[in-house]
């Protein structure tokens, strides 16, 4: 794809124009209205019409690196006890992002959801719970660094082998016209190896 934007039109069409990623509302009708305004301001003489699916799908391509499979899962130990576990994932996007533009993180371990206040997330250097994701707007995740997370679990995770799903919703920062930003759901699951 070209670098150029994506003008939601419906929830099936969205609509390519040029240089900035808008989310319009309204009927259709004012939608078209405002993009040929819109399409004019970014200099651009035609717009071509695709399947919203199709145009997400290039940014959902990006959620198979949300859990690394490098790594594996590790015990962690606090003397000679287990005291959780913890496995890596990097961003699931082409460039990095503020740590307050993830708007929900769920992980599952065999299914089942993790507890919220027992993950720790770990970039930079820094440790926080996911509670305080939202306040780090400072706190920048690079796309080539790998977080990690920290999972408090007495005695860990048993030996072999382990699916972990890890779900996001993130807003895009750079896609904030008018107030309104577009938000990404994505998803990721591995079968790791507890090393």
């Amino acid at each position: 794809m070209s670098c150029g934007s994506l003008y939601k039109v419906s929830q099936t069409e969205t609509i390519f124009a040029c240089k900035s990623v808008i989310m319009i509302s309204g009927s259709k009708e004012d939608c078209f209205e405002k993009l040929r305004l819109f399409a004019a301001l970014d200099g651009c003489t035609k717009s071509t019409i695709y399947k919203g699916e199709n145009q997400m799908a290039q940014f959902q391509a990006y959620n198979k690196i949300l859990i690394s499979a490098d790594e594996g899962i590790t015990n962690v130990k606090a003397g000679d006890m287990v005291i959780g576990y913890e496995f890596y994932g990097q961003y699931p996007s082409y460039r990095g992002t503020f740590l307050s533009c993830i708007e929900g993180l769920e992980i599952y371990v065999d299914q089942e959801k993790v507890p919220e206040n027992t993950i720790y997330f770990n970039i930079n250097g820094k440790q926080c719970l996911l509670s305080q994701l939202k306040d780090l707007y400072l706190e920048y995740w690079f796309v080539l660094d790998k977080a990690r997370y920290f999972i408090l679990k007495e005695g860990g995770l048993p030996e072999g082998e382990h699916e972990v799903t890890i779900k996001m919703k993130h807003r895009i920062p750079y896609t904030g016209y008018f107030g309104n930003y577009l938000v990404l759901d994505g998803s990721d699951t591995k079968v790791l190896q507890v090393k």
